[in-house]
């Protein structure tokens, strides 16, 4: 399944700091900024590409130390909260 960002979010990467805006059509919805950890914000960009949750995968580059599986449950545990927050909307 790949994703898309709710209309009116916006990923941006300043200094270093991966965000996510929300622009003045998401204000009542959103807060004005959300920060994400840099894992989180390479998922997004991955997102961004239209990448399936395999080929994002394959996409990323981690350090050896951190295991495919663990990096799978936590994007899909990323996945699954910025679904319910309304960041994301699924796409079939």
């Amino acid at each position: 399944m790949t994703y898309r960002l709710h209309e009116g979010i916006v990923y941006a990467k300043v200094s270093g700091v991966h965000l996510l805006v929300a622009t003045r059509s998401a204000w009542e919805l959103f807060p004005p900024v959300r920060q994400l950890s840099p894992l989180q914000g390479a998922f997004i960009c991955g997102i961004l590409k239209d990448l399936p949750e395999d080929d994002l995968l394959e996409w990323l580059i981690f350090p050896p130390k951190m295991k495919k599986a663990a990096v799978r449950q936590r994007y899909r545990k990323f996945v699954e909260m910025m679904d319910q927050e309304g960041y994301l909307i699924p796409e079939e």
